[in-house]
C-alpha cells in the first residue's frame, strides 16, 4: 500500500475559528502573573497554577505514525505554606514512552532564574507506570515554578486523557489536539459544561493539519478529601479515541461497539472457563438437592467466598484455567467472580460477568468506548424479573450486595453478541457499628474498661482485610483504642466471628487517668471512638461529600463507681438534625450507674457542595459533645 498522507476529521461538528492561539513563552512571566494572588473563590490557596497547556500531535514521523505530547506548566507559590505544599512536582507516563526535552526552573522576581539540572529530576517506577519528580531549587513565597516536557509514543488507539484540573487551583487549562488529515477522532468530555465543550478549530491547509483547542478557566482544585471517591471522578476531562482512517484512497473503521468488545472478551472467557465438566460436578455436589434459586446462589456464593482463598499474586498466572482454581482452592479477586458466575450458570440459573470501574479507580464513562476503564469484574444473576449483583472477592460482605468499592452504577455485561452497558441496581444493607463499653471507675480516677465493637453490614466489609491481617491486640490498639486520645494499657483482645457478616472485637483495657479528682468529685469525659473529631476541616468544598452508603453508629456507655455517689451531673441530652442525617445523645443516672447512649445516622449518603457548610457545622457540633463532662460527687468518708 502506498504511503498515504494523514488527514483528520472529527465525527461531530464544532464552531470554527481561524484566529491564532497565543502561547505563553518559556520563562517570560507577565506583570499580571507577578501580581496574581489567591483567586476570589478560593482565598485559602497557597499554590496556584497560572496555566497548564497540553498539545497532542498525531503525525507521520518518517515511516511510522508518532504521537507527540507537549506540556508546559507554570505555577506560583503564594506564601510560606505553599513552599511545603508544593514539594516535588511530578508527572506520570507509561513505561514504553519516550520522555524528551524536560526543562524546569525557579523564577524569582528581579532575580535570575535557576534551572533544575539533571540531579534534580528523579525517575521512579511502579510496574508499567513511571513517575518523574522535579526538585525545584530556592523555592520561596512569591516565586514561580515552571516546567515542560515532551512525551513521544506510539499509542495511537490509547491517547492519554487530558485532565483540566489538578490538586491546585488552576487559572487556565488548555488542551490542543492537532492531527494530520484523515484520521477520525472522537473526543469525549467528562465533567465539562456544554458551553465549554466546543473547541476552537484551526485548519492549516498548507501543512495538511487541523487542530482543536479546548480552554477552561478558574478551575477549583480536586484534592483527596474526607468522604469522596477517586479524585478522577470529579475532574473535568477529555478523552480522545481513534475511530476511523478516512482518505480518498483508503477507509478503515477502528471504533468497536461495546457489543463487539464484549464478544471478544467473552471468547477469551470461554477458553479460560473450559473446565471439562469439573465446575458442573462441584456445583451439583453443593446444590443438587436445593430447588429454590436464591438459596442455590447463596450456597455457591458462600463456597466461592469462603473456600477459595484470595491470592492476588495469581493475576500473573493467566495460564491457569478455572479447573486449576477449583483444584488449588486459590484465586485472585477477578477470577473468583468468574468462577462464581460459571458455577451459578452450572446450577441452571442465568448469570453473566459484568466488567466495572471500581470507586477507587474512577467513574465509568460509557461514551468513551475503551475497555481500559475497567479494573474489576462482578457477577450478575437473573432471579425472576430482577437481577442480583454479587462480588465474592471481599469477606464479610452481606449477601446480595456489592462491596463498598464495587458499588458502580453502570457496567459492561458480557454476553457474546448481546454484550451491552447495563445499569447496576445497588442494595444498601443495614450498616451499623455498635460500640458497647462498660467502665468501672476506682476512687483514684483509674478505670477498668471493657468494649465490644460489632461491625455490621458494610462496616464489617470495610474492616474485613484489617481484621484478617492483624492480631486482635494490634487491631484493638490501631483502630479502636488509639481514638481515645488517652493513655491506656491493653489487657486482652479477641475476635468473635461466629456471625460471618458481623464480626465482634472484644477488648479489655485500663485507663489510669480517666477520672480527674476534684475534692470529692470525679470528672469524666465519656469516651467516644467514632467522629470524636470533625472530619471536615476545610471551610469550602467544591465537590460532593460521598459517604457511599447509609449507616448508623451507636455508642453505648455504662459507668459504675467504686465509691458510692451522692449526686451526678450528666451531659445534657442532645438532638442535632441535618437533612439526611441526625445525632442524638441521652444520659441517665439510676443511683447505680451512669448510662450515656449516642446515635449518629446518615440516611442520605451524597451531600452536594451547597449543603457542605451546614454538614460541616453538623459534625462540628457532634465533635464538641465529646468535651461534655460527667461530674460524679462521692460521699465523704468518715475521718476525712
Amino acid at each position: 500500500m502506498k504511503i498515504i498522507s494523514i488527514m483528520l476529521s472529527v465525527i461531530f461538528s464544532f464552531f470554527v475559528c481561524s484566529s491564532s492561539i497565543r502561547s505563553q513563552e518559556w520563562g517570560k512571566v507577565t506583570d499580571e502573573e507577578w501580581k496574581q494572588g489567591a483567586p476570589a473563590d478560593y482565598p485559602e490557596a497557597n499554590v496556584i497554577i497560572l496555566f497548564d497547556k497540553g498539545k497532542l500531535e498525531v503525525t507521520r514521523d518518517a515511516s511510522h505514525i508518532a504521537i507527540r505530547f507537549h506540556r508546559h506548566v507554570r505555577m506560583k507559590i503564594l506564601n510560606k505554606a505553599g513552599v511545603s505544599e508544593a514539594g516535588d512536582i511530578s508527572f506520570a507516563y507509561w513505561k514504553d514512552d519516550n520522555i524528551k526535552d524536560v526543562d524546569a526552573q525557579t523564577i524569582c522576581q528581579g532575580k535570575k532564574s535557576m534551572k533544575v539540572d539533571r540531579r534534580g529530576i528523579f525517575t521512579k517506577s511502579a510496574e508499567n507506570l513511571m513517575l518523574k519528580s522535579i526538585a525545584f531549587p530556592a523555592v520561596d513565597s512569591g516565586c514561580i515554578l515552571e516546567y515542560r516536557y515532551t512525551n513521544v509514543n506510539e499509542r495511537l488507539f490509547y491517547l492519554d486523557p487530558w485532565y483540566f484540573q489538578s490538586n491546585y487551583y488552576t487559572l487556565a487549562s488548555e488542551f490542543t489536539l492537532m492531527l494530520d488529515k484523515p484520521f477520525v477522532y472522537q473526543p469525549t468530555l467528562f465533567q465539562v459544561s456544554s458551553q465549554d465543550a466546543k473547541p476552537t478549530i484551526e485548519d492549516y491547509h498548507l501543512d495538511g493539519k487541523i487542530s482543536y483547542t479546548w480552554k477552561l478557566n478558574n478551575l477549583p482544585p480536586v484534592k483527596d478529601e474526607p468522604y469522596m471517591s477517586c479524585t478522577k471522578s470529579y475532574m473535568a476531562t477529555i478523552y480522545n479515541q481513534l475511530v476511523a482512517y478516512n482518505s480518498p484512497d483508503y477507509l478503515e473503521n477502528f471504533a468497536k461497539s461495546w457489543g463487539e468488545m464484549g464478544k471478544s472478551y467473552d471468547e477469551r472467557l470461554k477458553e479460560f472457563s473450559n473446565a471439562d465438566d469439573q465446575i458442573k460436578k462441584v456445583t451439583d455436589s453443593l446444590v443438587s438437592a436445593i430447588t429454590e434459586a436464591n438459596e442455590k446462589i447463596r450456597i455457591i456464593y458462600n463456597f466461592v467466598e469462603k473456600e477459595i482463598e484470595l491470592d492476588n499474586t495469581l493475576g500473573l498466572q493467566r495460564e491457569w484455567k478455572l479447573k486449576d482454581i477449583i483444584a488449588n482452592k486459590r484465586s485472585d479477586e477477578y477470577d473468583k467472580n468468574i468462577l462464581l458466575t460459571e458455577m451459578i450458570k452450572a446450577a441452571g440459573i442465568p448469570a453473566w460477568p459484568v466488567r466495572i470501574c471500581t470507586r477507587s479507580n474512577g467513574v465509568f464513562v460509557p461514551m468513551f468506548r475503551s475497555s481500559r476503564q475497567f479494573d474489576h469484574i462482578i457477577c450478575a444473576a437473573q432471579l425472576d424479573k430482577s437481577m442480583m449483583f454479587l462480588d465474592a472477592s471481599v469477606k464479610y460482605c452481606p449477601y446480595g450486595s456489592l462491596p463498598p468499592n464495587s458499588r458502580a452504577i453502570e457496567g459492561l455485561l458480557i454476553d457474546g453478541d448481546s454484550s451491552r452497558v447495563i445499569d447496576i441496581a445497588l442494595v444498601n444493607p443495614k450498616s451499623r457499628r455498635t460500640d458497647m463499653t462498660y467502665i468501672y471507675v476506682r476512687s483514684d480516677g483509674s478505670a477498668s474498661c471493657q468494649t465490644s465493637v460489632k461491625f455490621g453490614g458494610y462496616f464489617a466489609t470495610e474492616y474485613a482485610a484489617d481484621i484478617d491481617k492483624h492480631t486482635p491486640e494490634d487491631f484493638a490498639k490501631e483502630y479502636i483504642l488509639n481514638n481515645l486520645n488517652l493513655t491506656f494499657k491493653l489487657d486482652s483482645a479477641s475476635f468473635d466471628k461466629a456471625d460471618p457478616e458481623a464480626p465482634i472485637a472484644n477488648i479489655y483495657y485500663t485507663i489510669d487517668d480517666l477520672g480527674k479528682k476534684l475534692d470529692n468529685n470525679i470528672v469524666i469525659k465519656p469516651p467516644q471512638f467514632y467522629f470524636e473529631e470533625n472530619p471536615f476541616k476545610n471551610e469550602k468544598r467544591f465537590f460532593p461529600v460521598d459517604f457511599n452508603y447509609p449507616f448508623v453508629f451507636y455508642n453505648m456507655l455504662r459507668i459504675t463507681f467504686e465509691d458510692s455517689l451522692t449526686s451526678c451531673t450528666l451531659p445534657e441530652s442532645k438532638k442535632i438534625d441535618f437533612p439526611g442525617a441526625s445525632y442524638t445523645r441521652n444520659s441517665v443516672y439510676d443511683n447505680l450507674a451512669v448510662v450515656v447512649n449516642c446515635q449518629l445516622s446518615i440516611d442520605r449518603p451524597v451531600i452536594l457542595p451547597i449543603g457542605y457548610s451546614e454538614l460541616r457545622d453538623f459534625f462540628g457540633k457532634i465533635a464538641s459533645t465529646t468535651e461534655d463532662q460527667i461530674i460524679a460527687t462521692t460521699a465523704v468518708k468518715s475521718g476525712e
